[in-house]
């Protein structure tokens, strides 16, 4: 059955409201319901400061860790391939991995990895090597520092590393580095046509610049723009609202996953 009328007015101003409470410079927002995108509208600017433009549908966001779900759906899409095993031990798929604990790549599977059940802390630097292969070589050398606080399966705790050493395996397993596997595995298929890691290919679009509050309560925008190959997979996607509500979608059907592999994400 239809569900009750959705009063635009009111929802954008609150929506202004909130935003000026919270110190939210931009803001997008799309409503998917009923097979379609009943709602989507812009609030805010790009940039608080001269230059910044009215948000659209169309501007582009650094979507933070959006990104982990994405690369669970690609990890998905190569099981279903048969390429990878959600419950194979990560030692199967990377000889050289090596954890301080010893026994660890021998426990640790894909699916721990992807539902932060490993053990590995978590981190983030926001910036780093530019080269997508920077992510094999973070990993070989950071991960046998990481002091892992529990045996791996026992407990859940949010962690970047573990979803990283996911897309690591995943791109080795489709055989093209991380940036190019999502384009084929996620973006193209589900038509995000906007969606990319790369700064330079955003600048193109209308981009939402990051913003940070000063001592006396003023936004200004945060320099440099952030970039780290070797962290992309953990928060790296820049896209548009379009493109995260059409991602969003697809995990509502069947049309590119089985319901089998959708239920597995869940």
């Amino acid at each position: 059955m239809p569900g009750p009328m959705l009063d635009e007015t009111e929802l954008a101003e609150r929506i202004r409201r909130e935003m000026e409470a919270a110190w939210v410079p931009s803001l997008a927002l799309a409503i998917w319901h009923g097979g379609e995108t009943t709602f989507a509208r812009g609030f805010g600017v790009t940039s608080v400061e001269e230059g910044g433009i009215p948000v659209t549908p169309a501007t582009l966001f650094r979507i933070g860790s959006t990104t982990k779900p994405m690369v669970g759906f690609a990890v998905m899409r190569l099981v279903e391939q048969g390429k990878l095993a959600l419950d194979e031990p990560v030692a199967s798929y990377l000889p050289w991995l090596q954890f301080s604990r010893r026994d660890a790549a021998r426990r640790i599977t894909l699916r721990m990895l992807l539902s932060h059940t490993t053990g590995l802390p978590t981190e983030y630097k926001g910036s780093g090597p530019c080269d997508p292969a920077a992510l094999k070589a973070s990993l070989r050398r950071e991960l046998p520092k990481y002091r892992l606080f529990s045996p791996p399966g026992r407990l859940w705790s949010y962690s970047n590393p573990g979803v990283r050493l996911a897309a690591h395996i995943a791109e080795r397993a489709h055989g093209k580095l991380f940036p190019e596997m999502m384009r084929e595995l996620v973006f193209e298929p589900l038509d995000m046509t906007t969606a990319t890691f790369n700064p330079a290919v955003a600048m193109t679009y209308p981009l939402a610049l990051p913003h940070e509050l000063d001592d006396n309560g003023n936004l200004h925008v945060m320099r440099p723009f952030a970039n780290n190959a070797a962290r992309y997979p953990a928060g790296g996607v820049i896209g548009s609202v379009l493109d995260v509500v059409k991602f969003g979608r697809s995990l509502l059907s069947s049309d590119l996953l089985a319901e089998s592999s959708l239920a597995e994400m869940f």
